[in-house]
């Protein structure tokens, strides 16, 4: 039967052995057993071992740094888009509900002064107030596509971000491209 006993020891002057030793119990001379030992300088192996593992130590501390990094700027850009989104849509609002506001009330007014017009009830309104009252009209139809488009968009970003915190599912759904382009 062999025994086999290998260790590793660190010399004073800084270097870095191996041992082995191997006992043949099968031998027995005169009471003792014989031994076969080897000493081996393994320093540079040793050394070669440590630097790898600080590569891969200082590696891997660099990777997770980046990770917490982008996660970080992911959520500070998801929070900065979240918020813009809906400070965007809290604006919106209102220059939707003054635009319907105006419209309707430059309708009706638009309606008294055609009558007035018509009647020559009035002699002041001319056909250059109604002119004027027709483009604001126009102007305020141009207010509520513009809110409107400005709801998509912000909609379409909140929508966005929400896809990257997570917080929305997308569902691929089957289309005919054409169809819908008609």
């Amino acid at each position: 039967m062999f025994l086999d006993v290998i260790d590793r020891f660190r010399l004073k002057n800084g270097k870095t052995v191996s041992t082995e030793s191997i006992l043949d119990n099968t031998l027995n001379i005169d009471g003792d057993y014989p031994y076969v030992s080897s000493i081996n300088n393994i320093t540079l192996q040793v050394e070669g071992e440590r630097t790898i593992q600080l590569l891969s130590d200082q590696r891997l501390a660099e990777a997770e740094q980046r990770r917490k990094d982008a996660i970080t700027q992911k959520e500070q850009q998801a929070l900065l888009i979240d918020m813009t989104c809906h400070e965007t849509r809290n604006l919106i609002g209102p220059i939707l509900q003054s635009s319907l506001l105006i419209k309707q009330s430059l309708t009706m007014l638009e309606g008294l002064l055609s009558l007035a017009l018509r009647t020559n009830s009035l002699d002041h309104i001319h056909e250059a107030s109604l002119g004027a009252l027709e483009e604001d009209l126009e102007a305020c139809d141009a207010i509520i596509d513009s809110a409107n488009q400005m709801e998509r968009v912000a909609n379409d970003v909140l929508g966005l971000a929400q896809i990257q915190l997570n917080q929305l599912d997308v569902t691929p759904v089957p289309f005919d491209l054409d169809a819908r382009l008609k």
